[in-house]
């Protein structure tokens, strides 16, 4: 029997092989549940979002970057604050150009590279984890979120429908939708009943991501064999 990481992942390589479903078995990235503080943020006048990848263009920092712009163009009532937690080689060359285009020197942070202890700490200082991805494999970024009471606001692609249910545990928008994120993130952030239900749900949904659930998921379809 042959692991892959999401149902997305065993399509693809389906595609490419002569073999049966049933040869490869879902087995999802997991975490260590412990490792994460849980901890609501009710937004007050900040909103505050963090972006966790290096690969800037197929995890969308161009479009996170387009949101950032377009939420300080629809509500003046709300400051909004981008950390962007990754190293890129087209920082200087696309995305700082994209920063001045829109005027967001004051509302972006470029961090580099962070230890997981740091990453663990800017998602307990955020409001939204902003994943605005053009491809994903599964996003273990996301089970962070939620494990952190981080409201998740991702792409609708790949492998993270397998993680997120929309309107239910995090938010799913298709791919370069930059209306769509900026109208789902508003709604959340005017509807704070909503957005707290939504976290809740996350960390129900983390849980059961943790190793020790994956590893008995793993065992039983062992057994099964």
């Amino acid at each position: 029997m042959n692991f892959v990481n999401s149902e997305f992942t065993r399509e693809q390589v389906l595609k490419n092989v002569d073999s049966k479903r049933s040869q490869f078995q879902v087995t999802n990235k997991g975490i260590e549940i412990e490792d994460f503080h849980y901890q609501y943020k009710q937004i007050n006048k900040e909103v505050n979002f963090l972006f966790v990848g290096s690969d800037f263009h197929r995890k969308g920092l161009d479009i996170a970057l387009k949101t950032i712009y377009k939420l300080k163009e629809s509500d003046s009532n709300y400051s909004f604050f981008l950390r962007v937690v990754g190293e890129n080689s087209e920082l200087e060359s696309t995305f700082i150009p994209i920063i001045e285009e829109y005027n967001l020197e004051n509302n972006v942070e470029f961090l580099g590279r962070r230890s997981k202890n740091e990453i663990k700490q800017y998602h307990n200082d955020s409001h939204f984890s902003l994943l605005p991805s053009r491809e994903e494999a599964f996003g273990v970024s996301v089970i962070e979120a939620l494990a952190s009471g981080t409201t998740a606001i991702c792409s609708n692609t790949g492998g993270i429908p397998s993680i997120i249910e929309h309107n239910e545990d995090g938010i799913l928008v298709e791919v370069e939708d930059t209306l769509g994120l900026v109208e789902a993130i508003l709604g959340l952030i005017r509807n704070e009943k909503k957005r707290e239900s939504i976290t809740k749900n996350g960390l129900l949904k983390a849980e059961k991501f943790d190793f020790d659930n994956i590893y008995q998921d793993i065992l039983n379809e062992i057994n099964n064999v």
